[in-house]
């Protein structure tokens, strides 16, 4: 990973003020949808920082959502670098994260 590209004056109660550094990333949430009468089932990335979509065809192949949008997203048409990534129990969807902030996920944009 690279160097943190966040940093923020922290003041706790008690503490002596410090300067903490963090990363910040850029979140990609990806879940499923299932099929209807028109369309088989999709898996779906959205960009939360910019509200990008993209709808992909589930892979029976693949593993499931997780390794569907990680092919797609690290893939030739794309290529972003994931940093890693959350499971969210309740709605069963996964957040990918990258320190890419500019690589768009949609069809109109262009890979860097």
């Amino acid at each position: 990973m690279t160097t943190k590209n966040y940093t923020l004056k922290l003041e706790p109660e008690g503490f002596k003020p410090e300067k903490q550094e963090f990363f910040h990333f850029r979140g990609l949430k990806v879940r499923y949808l299932g099929p209807t009468n028109f369309k088989g089932s999709r898996v779906v990335i959205e960009d939360t920082r910019h509200g990008d979509k993209r709808y992909i065809d589930y892979d029976y192949s693949q593993r499931g959502i997780l390794e569907i949008a990680l092919n797609f997203l690290m893939g030739e048409e794309i290529f972003l670098e994931i940093e890693g990534f959350t499971y969210n129990e309740k709605d069963g969807s996964y957040t990918l994260l990258t320190l890419d902030f500019e690589t768009k996920i949609n069809k109109k944009g262009r890979a860097k």
